[in-house]
């Protein structure tokens, strides 16, 4: 799920540096608006709805990619493990 994410934002939401799961979206540059793209676009790909308060400036990317899992989340094109 952390790949997913950081592919996202780098192809879809033009992030061009280097992320870590520790990294905030305040540290990669994503203003508020931004914020609410990429949840709108998690929640569309992904079939899980994403809270406003589960993203903020704050986010870390490890712990999105933690919550967007433990909700059920797949990776589209990737069968669920059984």
């Amino acid at each position: 799920m952390y790949e997913y994410l950081v592919d996202q934002l780098a192809t879809t939401f033009k992030v061009d540096q280097a992320m870590a799961p520790d990294q905030s979206f305040k540290e990669l540059g994503l203003d508020s608006l931004t914020i609410a793209e990429v949840g709108a676009a998690l929640q569309e790909a992904l079939g899980v709805e994403v809270a406003e308060e589960e993203l903020t400036e704050t986010t870390k990317l490890g712990a999105l990619a933690a919550l967007l899992e433990a909700k059920g989340a797949v990776v589209p094109g990737v069968q669920p493990q059984s």
